[in-house]
């Protein structure tokens, strides 16, 4: 029960007038650009028998006789009643926020849950995942009566254990609050979505409620120790059992990380004991996102040298840091999602350790985004690279040439090509023995949104098309 409402006598309930059934509940929300108040009339007139809304004084126009439920956070109650209109979920569900990671560590979790006996699902930026199919989506954290009924779903599937990416805006949004998880894991912090919640820490605060609105109190909390403002996490999650991983973690501690050639050793102490395992990837951040997993999986009953072993078979998300292929002369081309100043940082970086040659990046920012971190990711790429590319990313209603002139503000000097193609291209075509090239910010994304058109393009398939290009014309010579 929530603010008087029995859901049982509903047959469905939504906040999108279109989806509304005969005899169900209408949550009329107020969002940034719209008014769920004035898509009423609408919902009445598919069958809706009653309305959720906030606690302002309702219009003269809707009918007397309409049942009107009022609440002064219908957001988070839209989430109980859509909980407990399917009463089902697998038994474990974790959910995992940071500003970068969150795919990854969903993904890897999922595959150490199902590894270690507890067939899994992740749900994120990626889609829904599991064992058996995966199902490409939209927003990282569903509407949260798309995603109670997902859950039931897996549920009823067999399926005993998710992991679900928690975004700032999901959890702004309470679209999370009905999932009341067991475990929740914050991955890391730094700058982002400055264009919703204006300030960093308003965005800190929006992810620290994944720690009192979404998650149930006798909850795990798994968080990373070298996260950035670690106390004010530590202090958000202390009724929570609280658990630290990576270099200076108490529950899982990453004591070296030793390259070896696109790989890398992680030596790491446990609760059980330490361990040496292999992990197919060199990206360091990968190895905190696997570490973060592995606690997941051990915080929800799986052994922990099982969970720990099952590092060395992951299986990497298409899009993070995803191999492309490479030139005759042994250069290599890399795909990731870093969207933002603290992920390209890291890829860079992570490129530059296995590069003997020179780093080339090609990369541009999304439209109607935070503005402000467009020069910073100029700074960061002519810090890092040898060779910047600034091209078209998501413009969005924006004027491309507007968001490149930005980025090049702290990359002087870098190349220009509004085309994303050609861009790409380019970056390959002048790629030589020993270098790398990293193409950034879109990573698994097959489409690139310019006004309201989505002109379909994956980073991945153009890169493998340059790179064929290129040996071709060698060939020809």
């Amino acid at each position: 029960m929530s603010s008087g409402i029995n859901i049982r006598d509903f047959t469905g309930l939504t906040s999108d007038s279109r989806k509304v059934v005969k005899g169900g509940l209408f949550a009329a929300l107020k969002g940034q650009n719209s008014d769920g108040r004035d898509f009423a009339n609408q919902a009445l007139q598919k069958g809706a028998i009653a309305i959720l809304t906030d606690m302002r004084r309702c219009p003269a126009t809707w009918p007397q006789n309409l049942q009107i439920f009022q609440d002064p956070d219908p957001r988070a109650c839209l989430a109980r009643l859509a909980a407990e209109f399917y009463g089902k979920r697998p038994e474990i569900s974790a959910l995992v926020t940071g500003t970068s990671g969150k795919t990854s560590t969903v993904e890897f979790a999922r595959q150490i849950l199902s590894a270690t006996g507890r067939p899994a699902a992740s749900i994120g930026t990626l889609g829904i995942i599991t064992p058996n199919s995966s199902n490409l989506g939209g927003l990282t954290s569903p509407d949260p009566v798309d995603l109670m009924a997902t859950l039931a779903e897996l549920a009823n599937s067999g399926l005993t254990a998710v992991a679900i990416e928690a975004s700032s805006h999901g959890l702004d949004q309470s679209r999370l609050t009905g999932v009341q998880a067991e475990i929740g894991a914050f991955t890391s912090f730094s700058r982002d979505h400055l264009d919703y919640h204006f300030t960093e820490e308003a965005y800190l605060d929006a992810k620290l409620r994944m720690f009192s609105d979404s998650m149930a109190s006798a909850g795990i909390s798994i968080l990373s120790a070298s996260v950035s403002d670690i106390p004010k996490i530590m202090r958000a999650a202390s009724r929570h059992t609280v658990l630290t991983y990576g270099r200076s973690g108490r529950f899982l501690r990453l004591r070296d990380v030793i390259p070896e050639q696109f790989g890398l050793i992680l030596e790491i102490e446990g609760p059980d004991r330490d361990h040496r395992i292999k992990l197919d990837h060199f990206a360091t951040f990968q190895a905190e996102n696997a570490l973060a997993a592995a606690a997941i999986a051990i915080a929800s009953g799986a052994d922990a040298y099982d969970s720990i072993q099952s590092i060395e078979s992951l299986k990497h998300p298409r899009g993070r840091m995803q191999r492309a292929g490479s030139t005759q002369q042994g250069a290599q081309v890399f795909i990731d999602y870093a969207h933002k100043p603290g992920a390209l940082q890291a890829a860079l970086q992570s490129v530059k350790s296995i590069t003997t040659g020179r780093v080339t990046v090609v990369f541009g920012c999304g439209g109607e985004r935070d503005f402000g971190k467009r020069a910073q990711m100029g700074e960061i790429a002519a810090q890092l690279a040898d060779r910047i590319i600034i091209t078209d990313d998501n413009p969005r209603s924006e004027d491309p040439a507007v968001i490149r002139k930005a980025i090049l503000e702290g990359a002087k000097g870098a190349e220009e090509f509004a085309d994303r193609r050609t861009a790409i291209k380019s970056a390959v075509a002048g790629l030589q023995a020993g270098d790398t090239l990293l193409i950034a910010g879109k990573g698994h994304e097959q489409g690139q949104i310019f006004g309201k058109e989505l002109i379909p393009f994956d980073d991945l398939e153009e890169a493998k098309a340059a790179l064929c290009n290129v040996s071709n014309e060698s060939n020809s010579i």
